[in-house]
């Protein structure tokens, strides 16, 4: 099969260079003719220049045609490639989630089913403290397994992100209003703290481009959490500014800290807070419940964003939560803030 395609080849040519050829031919014929003038020599020697400037041109194409084709197949290799690792990072993905279901979800079902069995013996009566441990257990179940699946699509890339532009200012308003009066029921105090920002001027706001839903969602973890973990009495902290690439810029990030003063996690533990399915030492001695999924959703949701996330604690004082999203300060235009570009942020030159 190899010969006959290079034989294949070979005529191909021979038939694209065939003018040149029969000219290389007449040439060498001409050479061993010693009795020809100069005078006869000249008009052949035009016309090989001539067929010699087209088979340079020929070439040239050929050359060109060549990177062309060798540049296509080289970007049709790199995205098989690109496919193909996509493809095998969905299936990793898989694999762990299925992992994840059946390590999980193994406790609460057998829970479910022993209870259920002892109920359908008449072992024990349908009284309303079984029937509320079985439902407790089947909202375990549906918990972890939405929390799964949410963290999963996050990985895979599969979740769509509907980027807006939020103001800052009325976004934290809005937190405030939320859950004050469910830190006041807890007896929590809610200190809401927002730096003055030196580089804002007047008639500017700070903006970042975000998912208002996803955003929402990471205050619910992170808030809900500090209120799983304080004690009344106690309170919680959240602190929002901007931080600006350098002074005097309008581009910089968006600083969140949200701190509490509840059972904060021991040292050998921070490292670990935002892997699936961790829970600390303290949320298991307490009987504090929780999926252990909340704070890796938290974590993929920022760094969606751009952002990053990070931890701080000391067992008995308390833990401090942090993040960082890209932002800018603009300028309100018809008394609504307004950036530069549409849909991101801009370079300082533009402003």
């Amino acid at each position: 099969m190899n010969v006959l395609a290079h034989k294949e080849r070979d005529s191909n040519y021979r038939r694209l260079f065939a003018d040149e050829l029969r000219l290389a031919e007449a040439a060498k014929r001409t050479a061993a003719d010693r009795s020809l003038s100069l005078e006869d020599l000249y008009p052949l020697h035009q016309e090989l220049a001539a067929q010699y400037e087209r088979l340079l041109k020929t070439t040239i194409q050929l050359s060109r045609m060549n990177d062309l084709q060798g540049k296509t197949l080289k970007e049709q290799e790199d995205e098989i490639q690109s496919a193909h690792d996509h493809l095998r990072h969905l299936e990793n993905l898989r694999k762990q989630l299925v992992a994840d279901i059946s390590h999980e979800l193994g406790t609460p079902m057998v829970t479910v089913q022993g209870y259920v069995k002892a109920l359908l013996d008449g072992v024990i009566q349908p009284e309303e403290k079984y029937l509320k441990l079985i439902y407790d257990r089947v909202l375990t179940v549906n918990h972890l397994i939405k929390d799964l699946f949410v963290l999963s699509t996050y990985q895979a890339n599969r979740n769509h992100f509907d980027h807006q532009q939020i103001d800052i200012d009325r976004f934290i308003a809005s937190v405030e209003e939320k859950y004050a009066p469910e830190c006041e029921r807890a007896g929590i105090e809610l200190l809401m703290e927002a730096a003055q920002d030196r580089v804002r001027t007047e008639g500017e706001v700070l903006i970042i481009w975000a998912d208002r839903v996803r955003l929402n969602q990471v205050f619910e973890n992170l808030i809900q959490n500090a209120l799983k973990y304080t004690e009344a009495g106690g309170a919680i902290r959240l602190r929002s500014e901007f931080q600006p690439k350098y002074e005097g810029a309008r581009l910089g990030h968006w600083f969140v800290k949200i701190s509490d003063t509840g059972l904060g996690i021991e040292d050998d533990d921070v490292s670990r807070v935002f892997d699936r399915f961790f829970r600390s030492k303290q949320a298991k001695a307490n009987g504090i419940q929780g999926t252990g999924l909340g704070l890796a959703i938290t974590k993929e949701i920022i760094q969606k964003h751009g952002g990053e996330i990070g931890v701080t604690s000391k067992a008995g004082e308390g833990t401090t939560f942090f993040f960082l999203i890209p932002a800018e300060l603009i300028n309100r235009r018809n008394g609504e803030p307004r950036s530069l570009i549409v849909g991101g942020l801009h370079d300082d030159s533009d402003v």
